[in-house]
């Protein structure tokens, strides 16, 4: 097993940081990553440096490198690209091992870039300095020193997610997508134009990080194929790896070489590798969301087998396209099932899968419906549609103008603790069985944020939020649960 040095973790957990190119300016990026740096909560100690300030934000400014009282663990470079290598020459001299570079203007923009960040990496690796960037929109660390040297103003509650980007905006939309869905972030890594670490190099990192559990990275171009399919291989093996690759088409691979200067590389090459190495690839940030969500909450079934329980017909039919076109089976429901099944449900149900529990239904027979799937030994998971209502109308009940009439206010109650009742019951029995149940709702619902939202992912139970999102979501689980079984 590979060790990681210091220097690399220095990016991650630093006790001290500089800023250099600190500035007063809110039109300038040394203003807003300092500010976003202090916005965050950053525990350790924080060193602007710029020759012509006092103080920015109440903290004192320092105008060199070599003028603060300590050698810090991280330096962060915000100069024009004209300016760069003197900073670094001067982190050099000071014997700083840990540098992140925001500054643009290099490979991206044509042959003089190129140049000029060529020299860089020359530089940086002889004397041994650890850079990221240039041309990258910072990190985030939230464990355990809150650390978020980041061009936007966000900071997300700390969790298991870690992201590497070769794109900073990107990114930056992951942390926000995965922070609605009630995932925590670990690290978000903008690696920028790689001249010296690179996607590789950070995926390694997180993979032996204990902090992280689930790695999700953005690439745009790898320049080593087989370094990256050799570390996805062991990282796979002791957390999942979700990979957002862009570039699969001419117009994509054009943007991607004026964006961050990479070359992206045939794309079925990059879709067998993945495959091999059980990196689950998704198509957009949209699979990432629904990827990470499963992935976060649910345990790996042990096959394809679905079972599929639903409050709403077309729901079922829609569900089940999805599930068959992302290869998994819609499993024929046993006779000692339906019969089982028919004890809880009005006589006019459909007897087969999808179970629609159709109107009438009695109290508490959709937990009991739920129980009896997941008792099935031929089924390995369980997708659940259209709950979560009942709080939802519930609520609308009780805010009614007429609530005071017909016990209205009580009944709303009925419906909201019934549905705190099934969030409980769904927690329990995926611990219970240990297969995933994957609850599909409305996006209405989670918007709303009601008691039947809130009791699941209090109890870590995250919810998608249409049938095609839980199909693709559940066949991705599936797969990366295949995958281990394999090796």
């Amino acid at each position: 097993m590979k060790v990681i040095p210091d220097d690399i973790i220095s990016f991650f957990n630093p006790q001290s940081l500089a800023i250099v190119g600190a500035s007063r300016n809110f039109r300038k990026w040394g203003a807003i990553i300092l500010h976003n740096t202090l916005l965050g909560g950053y525990q350790g100690r924080i060193y602007p440096v710029n020759p012509g300030e006092k103080d920015i934000f109440n903290v004192p400014v320092y105008p060199r490198l070599s003028d603060i009282p300590e050698i810090v663990d991280l330096v962060v470079i915000v100069v024009p690209a004209r300016n760069v290598m003197s900073v670094l020459e001067e982190v050099q001299q000071l014997g700083i091992r840990a540098c992140v570079v925001i500054t643009a203007g290099f490979s991206e923009t044509g042959e003089s870039g190129r140049k000029l960040e060529r020299e860089i990496a020359r530089f940086v690796k002889r004397h041994g300095i650890r850079l990221m960037g240039p041309n990258c929109m910072g990190l985030i660390s939230m464990i355990p020193q809150r650390l978020t040297v980041l061009m936007p103003a966000i900071v997300p509650e700390p969790g298991p997610v870690s992201i590497v980007s070769q794109s900073g905006n990107v990114g930056y939309s992951l942390v926000r997508a995965l922070t609605r869905r009630g995932l925590g972030i670990c690290r978000s890594i903008s690696s920028g134009n790689e001249a010296d670490l690179s996607t590789v190099d950070f995926l390694h990192y997180l993979g032996e990080d204990p902090e992280t559990e689930l790695i999700i990275s953005y690439i745009e171009g790898i320049d080593d194929g087989r370094a990256l399919l050799d570390t996805l291989k062991r990282v796979t093996r002791k957390k999942p790896v979700i990979v957002l690759k862009s570039g699969s088409t001419g117009a994509g691979a054009s943007a991607s070489a004026s964006h961050t200067g990479s070359m992206t590389g045939r794309d079925d090459v990059y879709s067998a590798a993945f495959s091999q190495t059980g990196a689950l690839r998704a198509r957009g940030i949209e699979e990432v969301e629904d990827f990470a969500t499963v992935l976060c909450s649910q345990p790996r079934p042990t096959g394809r087998r679905v079972g599929v329980l639903t409050l709403g017909g077309g729901w079922g039919v829609l569900a089940a396209d999805a599930l068959e076109r992302a290869g998994l089976e819609v499993v024929r429901l046993a006779s000692e099932t339906v019969a089982t099944l028919d004890t809880l449900l009005p006589p006019w149900w459909s007897r087969g899968n999808p179970v629609d529990t159709v109107a009438g239904m009695k109290e508490g027979a959709l937990f009991e419906c739920l129980k009896t799937l997941l008792a099935c030994e031929y089924i390995d998971s369980v997708m659940l549609l259209g709950v979560g209502y009942g709080s939802v109308r519930g609520s609308a009940i009780k805010n009614s103008p007429y609530s005071d009439l017909y016990e209205m206010k009580k009944l709303g109650d009925i419906f909201i603790k019934a549905d705190e009742e099934i969030a409980r019951g769904i927690t329990d029995l995926i611990k219970t069985f240990r297969k995933p149940i994957v609850p599909v709702v409305d996006q209405g619902i989670i918007d709303q944020r009601g008691s039947f939202v809130e009791a699941l992912q209090k109890n870590g139970i995250l919810l998608l939020t249409s049938p095609l999102r839980g199909a693709n979501a559940l066949a991705a689980l599936t797969r990366y649960g295949e995958y281990l079984s394999r090796i």
